[in-house]
């Protein structure tokens, strides 16, 4: 019988980048029934640094605990300061500098000041060893009261 199937794949980090990759699908209980894709693929480095969370849309409530998240790709980035915006005005130095994560991903668990100025903010995320390797939220995110 004929079906479909599916299998989210995380390219890691390091992946050798290159154009001519192709996926093969093995039955792993009979291994005649096999699959190549027709066509190559391309793995390329995307953007050095891309803020995942929050990216737009999120209320976040003065006096929790959230997480900021990030991805990364290459070895540029070794430590990345994070900032809240308001428009294009820095309102807030998260943190200075911390570690840029593993394989590919990392986070950061801010606590938001209870007295924060309610409103709409963004997430600036960039390499502390280059100004040039940043990244903005999408979109606006909220902060409100409890």
């Amino acid at each position: 019988s004929r079906g479909t199937g599916s299998y989210g794949w995380v390219v890691p980090f390091n992946q050798t980048l290159a154009g001519n990759y192709r996926i093969r699908i093995t039955s792993t209980s009979d291994a005649a029934y096999t699959g190549t894709s027709d066509a190559d693929f391309q793995i390329s480095a995307g953007a050095p640094l891309t803020v995942e969370t929050p990216d737009g849309g999120e209320e976040w409530v003065r006096g929790s605990a959230r997480t900021i998240t990030w991805r990364y790709t290459g070895f540029l980035v070794t430590a990345v300061r994070i900032e809240l915006l308001r428009g294009t005005e820095v309102a807030l130095v998260i943190t200075p500098a911390t570690p840029v994560g593993a394989e590919g991903f990392g986070s950061y668990t801010w606590t938001i000041p209870p007295r924060m100025k309610q409103g709409s903010y963004r997430i600036r995320i960039n390499s502390t060893a280059s100004s040039t390797i940043a990244d903005l939220s999408n979109a606006v995110f909220t902060i409100r009261a409890a």
